[in-house]
């Protein structure tokens, strides 16, 4: 059995243990908030799902962080002028995200010199020998969670400088920030960004000039990192076979699923017969058109078909186990079952641990209609109680294409705890001030 056990889930529970008092003094306002009835339905229909789950030991342990969640939330509506607390909340969310991109930074610098793993905190598929440059992580578990990890900052800093709102340190700031977004080369994670810029590009088209600069910064920090990763190709003393036009080259390969193909073809494999050898070593057979590689040279060489494949077939096959029976289109599997439950339809193609990387088709197989109806039904409650924030929805548009790479809540309680933090700031007010403020 594999347990995750965080410092920000251990924190948390002593979050909302500090806060019980304010949430039982303020418990009339917050039983008669939609909002709070809401999550609440949601979190039990969950733990209800639990009698009929087939993976009960995970299903619990899900469950224990929706609730923990919830306690969060309760605790966020029972502070007191949460208002003003919102500037100094803004500062640490930006003073750390910064932290971990300079430490995203010196995760490359560490592969170059050739420091080892356990001090760089890179994930194995992360590493220089993958793609040929270090995809950095930060202290997340993989470079799309680091990505996520960044989405919210990057688009509050946008938001501040479209509306004329922020100074040069906070320039530098996003600046920092989004070469870190690119540096991950997570498809998930950029994609999000993009999404979340249109967005709100859209809400502030009046202001063309400042948006027309926004989108200059974008582009400047991307550039910026494409530079990086390609010096990094060039500094990195294990290189062979790779230099600077191939690794940036091998970015836009992979960030345009393969469409844009600017690759230095090293070896064509279409040459005549006359010129191939007369012997081919089985091994060595690629498509045609694909360059033909040294043997040390990078794992990948650009696209990664097959990531996109693999949750292709995942939201495919959760939606058949979903049709299946009757039970499962209106309550679900239960939550926590999805690996069982693919693996009992379809042994001979997923394993018993597998998860769906995606959160809506996860939500309807393990919850059913019932469960994903409120889900959908808080999605559309959070657009509905910022609207006069409407700056907020590039985040919360950015969180929901994320959606589609990843499913789960350990590694991404971030994303749940600014959308429940910003729900009890617009909608929720306490009556009465807490004991203790933590």
């Amino acid at each position: 059995m594999h347990f995750e056990i965080s410092l920000l889930e251990a924190y948390l529970v002593l979050f909302v243990l500090v806060n019980l008092s304010s949430i039982w003094r303020n418990r009339v306002a917050l039983l008669r908030s939609r909002a709070v009835q809401l999550v609440f339905v949601f979190c039990a229909f969950s733990t209800l799902s639990l009698f009929w789950t087939p993976n009960f030991i995970k299903g619990f342990l899900i469950c224990g962080i929706l609730w923990l969640l919830f306690g969060c939330f309760l605790a966020f509506a029972s502070y007191p002028n949460l208002k003003k607390l919102l500037p100094t909340l803004f500062k640490v969310l930006i003073f750390s995200a910064c932290l971990m991109a300079v430490f995203g930074f010196f995760q490359i610098f560490a592969e170059i010199i050739g420091l080892p793993q356990n001090i760089s905190l890179l994930c194995d598929g992360c590493l220089a020998r993958e793609l040929g440059f270090t995809r950095i992580t930060g202290f997340a578990i993989e470079p799309q969670f680091f990505g996520s990890l960044l989405l919210a900052p990057v688009l509050l800093l946008l938001h501040k400088f479209i509306s004329a709102k922020s100074d040069y340190k906070l320039n530098l700031c996003l600046a920092l920030l989004l070469v870190a977004v690119f540096l991950t080369l997570s498809r998930g994670a950029i994609y999000a960004l993009a999404i979340g810029i249109l967005v709100l590009i859209f809400i502030n088209r009046k202001n063309f000039k400042r948006v027309f600069f926004s989108l200059a910064i974008v582009l400047g920090t991307f550039i910026l990192s494409l530079a990086i990763q390609g010096a990094s190709v060039e500094l990195n003393p294990k290189r062979t076979g790779d230099n600077f036009y191939s690794a940036i080259s091998r970015v836009i390969h992979q960030l345009s699923l393969g469409i844009v193909d600017i690759r230095p073809h090293l070896q064509s494999n279409s040459s005549s017969p006359e010129e191939q050898t007369p012997s081919i070593d089985s091994s060595s057979i690629v498509a045609p058109g694909e360059p033909i590689l040294p043997p040390d040279s990078p794992i990948l060489d650009g696209y990664v078909e097959e990531s996109t494949n693999i949750r292709n077939l995942l939201t495919k096959l959760s939606l058949q186990a979903w049709a299946k029976t009757p039970a499962n289109v209106v309550f679900g599997t239960g939550v926590g079952s999805t690996g069982f439950v693919l693996h009992r339809y379809f042994p001979d193609q997923v394993g018993d641990t597998e998860i769906t990387q995606n959160q809506y088709t996860e939500t309807l197989l393990e919850n059913g209609l019932i469960g994903f109806s409120l889900f959908a039904a808080l999605i559309v409650l959070l657009f509905r109680a910022t609207r006069k924030h409407q700056f907020l929805w590039a985040i919360f548009a950015a969180f929901l294409v994320q959606w589609l790479f990843f499913s789960g809540y350990p590694n991404a309680l971030h994303v749940y705890l600014f959308c429940l933090l910003c729900t009890a700031h617009v909608s929720l007010k306490p009556t009465r001030r807490p004991r203790y403020a933590f």
